[in-house]
């Protein structure tokens, strides 16, 4: 289901492919068409290596989650002993779509 090391073995593949598209640069001029060419590719295969990367957690996420849980626990402790009655589920933060 998650095949990690075919995510590894294209990683590493795109990055040899940039790896020789430099070294290919490096021999032609600047002002050739090859060495414009080589750049177009390049381009191109950076774009596709930051499409493949992962999108990482915000820190302020993983607190505000944090924070939430530990407000809940808070809350589900003090119910336990009586004195509130199912109000847990009204104090959670709503996620919001940017």
């Amino acid at each position: 289901m998650f095949n990690r090391t075919a995510k590894k073995n294209e990683a590493a593949q795109l990055q040899l492919t940039i790896t020789r598209l430099i070294e290919e640069m490096d021999l032609y001029g600047p002002n050739t068409p090859e060495y414009t060419e080589a750049f177009q590719h390049l381009e191109k295969i950076y774009n596709l290596k930051t499409m493949n990367s992962p999108s990482k957690v915000d820190p302020n996420t993983m607190l505000l989650v944090a924070g939430n849980l530990l407000g809940i626990a808070i809350i589900v402790v003090y119910e336990s002993r009586g004195a509130l009655v199912g109000k847990a589920t009204s104090f959670i933060n709503k996620p919001t779509i940017k």
